[in-house]
């Protein structure tokens, strides 16, 4: 079994500039899940986001 972060942020911007966080993460079979947009233009924000979000399930 590997193991690895919860969730993955990264960055994704788009053609008029505008840069957004998105995230990927796991479901409960180890397999990786397609990314999602947070929404959110900081890491920080984006972060805070995604720990709201585990907790919730």
């Amino acid at each position: 079994m590997k193991i690895h972060n919860d969730f993955t942020l990264y960055w994704r911007v788009f053609p008029s500039g505008k840069r957004v966080v998105y995230y990927y993460a796991y479901d409960e079979n180890d397999m990786r899940q397609m990314g999602r947009s947070t929404g959110e233009t900081t890491m920080t924000a984006a972060r805070v986001k995604c720990n709201r979000l585990l907790k919730e399930g």
